[in-house]
């Protein structure tokens, strides 16, 4: 953001204007618009720097027609320009795009004037907070499953780029939807495979409520003391004779990007958070 550009006197950010890079701003003089622009010459005549200057609130001449400038311009007239600066500045900390393709960004997306100045306040929209609402439910729904499936599979791609599919215990960790840890034999194909090629899927089912979800992602073979202390349970010698530093025992961490969940008869996609 270049703050020293301000803001335009229609309400558009020259600040963080896509031609910000070879525009001095709306007051250069170097503005190509600036004969034809309706807002600076209405401005000009009324002495006036902005249009959020002039008393004439309701005016939707020129580019106030538009939902952007015009919510700007109620902005800093209701809570003033460096305030604007403030919020823009940090809303582009956050991620928000001003211009994304073209001249359309993350604040075009209003029509309610109301819901704009929420946004460019928080950086969070009403639509975002639904769609957060609804992510963390299904996150939760399922997070229990991966919880309580007594089932799961993880596939790999073999030598020849055939996908392969392991039963395997229940995982020993997760970190939310994004981490999830396993014990397996480091002699075992999979391990091999996941060395060469490290992109993987696990799926998980609960057969009495018929609902699946469908993780893909990478695995990384751990085989550092940290890590397989971490998994090691009472009960695992039976399997690794030499205890925890068995070198046939080693520690696979599913880092999941995206997933599929099915339940109640329809499926839905997600992205899994960091």
């Amino acid at each position: 953001m270049k703050r020293e550009l301000g803001i335009a006197r229609c309400g558009l950010a020259c600040c963080l204007c896509g031609e910000a890079a070879h525009c001095a701003g709306c007051d250069s003089g170097d503005c190509p618009d600036k004969d034809r622009c309706e807002n600076r010459a209405c401005s000009l005549e009324r002495g006036v720097a902005h249009c959020f200057d002039c008393p004439q609130e309701d005016c939707k001449k020129g580019m106030l027609q538009k939902s952007k400038p015009y919510g700007f311009t109620a902005f800093a007239r209701r809570y003033g320009e460096q305030a604007l600066l403030d919020c823009l500045e940090r809303n582009e900390q956050k991620g928000v795009v001003y211009h994304r393709e073209g001249i359309w960004g993350d604040y075009d997306q209003f029509d309610d004037v109301e819901e704009l100045l929420r946004f460019i306040k928080t950086g969070e929209s009403g639509k975002d907070k639904e769609a957060l609402k609804k992510m963390t439910h299904l996150e939760q729904m399922v997070g229990e499953l991966l919880d309580q499936a007594k089932v799961c599979f993880i596939a790999y791609l073999d030598d020849e780029g055939y996908p392969v599919t392991k039963a395997m215990l229940q995982p020993r960790e997760r970190n939310n939807l994004g981490e999830i840890w396993f014990s397996t034999n480091t002699s075992s194909q999979k391990v091999r495979a996941f060395r060469e090629n490290p992109k993987a899927s696990v799926y998980f089912v609960d057969l009495e409520q018929f609902k699946g979800v469908s993780l893909v992602g990478t695995v990384e073979v751990l085989e550092t003391p940290e890590a397989k202390e971490r998994l090691w349970r009472q009960g695992d010698q039976l399997y690794y004779k030499q205890g925890v530093n068995d070198p046939d025992y080693c520690v696979l961490r599913f880092n999941a990007v995206k997933g599929r969940y099915y339940h109640n008869f329809q499926s839905e996609d997600f992205e899994v958070r960091d």
